[in-house]
């Protein structure tokens, strides 16, 4: 009886993470890839809580960073609170890292060609990583 009441409470919290990603999946900050603003991302990049399409999911794991796919794996409890706390929201808002890039979007984010983004010198994203998980650990605590 025990068994079956703890794997009735996994599923259900199954079932929570699953609705409360989709419903992350809805804002309009990540309807698109973070990176180049492509429609419909397919993946998060867990090392900073964004949403990427499938291109730039590549190229994340080039740069060694940690890819789920919104479709197949299963998220911990932890990561949903980091895109809850994070997402691609926290990036618009506080790392405009890519301001020198002439074309911009309603967000103000820099659209990136992935070309130009794949052949970066510098892996932008381990420039400012350290304030991106301070910023997202405090935020965590937060809502916890």
């Amino acid at each position: 009886m025990g068994l079956l009441k703890m794997r009735s409470n996994r599923v259900k919290e199954e079932d929570r993470i699953e609705r409360t990603i989709q419903s992350l999946l809805k804002l309009p900050e990540n309807r698109k890839c973070i990176n180049c603003n492509n429609l419909g991302p397919q993946y998060v990049c867990t090392t900073f809580s964004t949403f990427v399409c499938t291109n730039c999911s590549g190229v994340h794991r080039e740069f060694t960073h940690r890819v789920k796919s919104l479709s197949v794996a299963k998220f911990t409890a932890e990561e949903v609170c980091a895109l809850q706390a994070g997402g691609n929201e926290l990036w618009m808002k506080n790392c405009f890292y890519l301001s020198h890039l002439p074309v911009h979007d309603h967000y103000g984010v820099a659209k990136i060609p992935h070309a130009q983004f794949e052949t970066m010198e510098i892996d932008i994203y381990v420039i400012i990583k350290g304030f991106v998980i301070a910023h997202i650990t405090t935020l965590m605590y937060t809502f916890s």
